[in-house]
């Protein structure tokens, strides 16, 4: 049995959602192993909750501005060099190559309730759900009718991360095979959520996140209806007019996150009329979130790395001696299309603890940089303007790049100490009016170190699908 310990280059563990679980089952895992491990964005359920319903909400902009009745969206992601420093029970230190997958499903069903207004030719939809921090899509020619009216939706999202590993078994004279199986404890992290919608004036979410942990039983094998370590957290989100949005997430009656955006060009064209579509998209986003709760995981202390009773800090802190920090902060994004042919967006974005983080490694006092992220994309549409029947479809070629700010970065990069990463990503996307697939690569791209920093310093590849009727 080998017991992973916090060494660099850092544990890992997994994570699944409801609808992943299907997927998953598919390809995997029948057998696990027992293991002790501490890691930092896996175990925090409060940026796990932050990441799928961020996913949630990528989603579901799509979902407005192309109204289908039914929606399917799934993405897979492998991490192939992903390695882990383990220690034998006879004390012997090695290390183990994995391969990092995290797999994300979702369902929309959308019903329209009572008579509805007449539908509105739309200008153009954006296809797919463009990843977070990616480009904006360009509008299809040939894309459903607005449909305006209330109504009904229904969603199940889930995010599954998993760590898996070839192994070779010996059949005697059957000879060998090689299988793949997850290993180490499993998280699961699902959303259900209602929605109501009165288009084209402002749409509610209203749902559960459902975080669970399951660890391996002694024999290796999983119990997925363990539910010892499931915690629930709630939250809304709503959305006015197309310029103002708001989300809260709150774990029994303490608000874990907050955010509110604001479009200032869809604001500026409530006073000013239709805004001329060359005119680029500005949008302010704030931020809120219970970040560091100097929980064993936490890459840093809050305030000082000695209690206010004034014992060390140390992975056995009683809850009533837990201090905690709130991380502010401030985004400015930028979205252009260029007559659907040549589209970009630039995002940066500011922060601010209410609270001085001191490092678990040497206890000394961090410099937060305020400036946390900056990312661009650059994309091109080769079937823009084509002739039929290509009009009908996209082929998206995109890239970009990033630079980031984590307190856990020296944790689990694989070179150097310090808390700054670049990288960048690229894509190609092929769609059709309903269907559509993505091929992505990155390294050290902002938008996957924001949702799992245990990625620094590791090439990520991914794939997505999506039917939309």
């Amino acid at each position: 049995m080998a017991i992973i310990r916090p060494m660099r280059p850092r544990t890992v563990q997994l994570s699944a959602a409801f609808f992943a679980l299907l997927m998953a089952g598919i390809l995997a895992p029948r057998a696990a192993y027992p293991v002790a491990y501490e890691a930092s964005t896996l175990h925090n359920a409060v940026s796990r909750s932050e990441t799928v319903q961020g996913l949630f909400a990528e989603r579901w902009k799509v979902i407005l501005d192309r109204h289908p009745y039914v929606d399917i969206y799934g993405r897979i992601n492998w991490i192939p060099a992903f390695k882990v420093n383990t220690v034998t029970m006879t004390g012997e230190e090695r290390t183990v190559p994995m391969t990092l997958v995290r797999t994300y499903g979702s369902l929309s069903v959308i019903l329209p309730v009572g008579p509805r207004k007449p539908a509105e030719p739309a200008a153009g939809d954006p296809g797919d759900a463009p990843a977070e921090g990616t480009l904006p899509a360009p509008a299809a020619p040939a894309s459903p009718a607005r449909r305006q009216g209330l109504a009904l939706g229904f969603t199940a999202t889930g995010f599954h991360y998993g760590l898996t590993r070839q192994t070779t078994v010996n059949r005697g004279d059957a000879g060998s095979e090689t299988v793949t199986d997850y290993k180490y404890t499993q998280f699961f992290d699902d959303i259900l959520a209602l929605s109501l919608l009165y288009r084209p004036y402002f749409h509610v979410h209203g749902g559960v996140i459902v975080n669970n942990q399951i660890e391996p039983n002694d024999d290796g094998t999983m119990d997925y209806t363990d539910k010892s370590e499931l915690s629930t957290r709630w939250f809304v989100s709503s959305e006015l007019f197309d310029f103002l949005t708001g989300t809260a997430t709150a774990l029994g009656d303490e608000v874990e996150s907050f955010s509110m955006e604001l479009a200032i060009t869809e604001l500026a064209g409530l006073f000013t009329g239709p805004v001329n579509p060359s005119v680029p998209r500005f949008t302010l986003i704030f931020k809120r979130t219970a970040l560091y709760n100097d929980e064993p995981f936490d890459p840093v202390w809050v305030r000082s790395a000695v209690a206010r009773d004034g014992t060390s800090k140390d992975a056995t802190l009683s809850d009533n001696m837990k201090e905690r920090a709130a991380l502010y902060t401030l985004g400015f994004l930028i979205e252009e299309n260029y007559k659907n042919r040549v589209f970009f967006d630039v995002y940066s974005e500011v922060q601010k603890p209410t609270e001085r983080l001191m490092a678990k490694s040497d206890d000394e006092r961090i410099d937060v940089s305020p400036l946390r992220e900056v990312r661009a994309s650059l994309g091109y549409n080769f079937f823009a303007g084509a002739a039929a029947p290509l009009s009908t479809f996209r082929l998206l070629l995109s890239g970009g790049a990033s630079r980031y700010w984590d307190v856990a970065a020296p944790l689990h990069r694989e070179r150097g100490e310090k808390y700054l990463l670049y990288g960048g990503f690229a894509s190609l996307k092929l769609e059709a009016p309903w269907i559509g697939i993505e091929l992505r690569a990155s390294y050290n791209h902002s938008v996957e170190l924001r949702r799992l920093v245990e990625c620094a310093e590791k090439a990520v590849l991914e794939g997505s699908f999506f039917a939309s009727i």
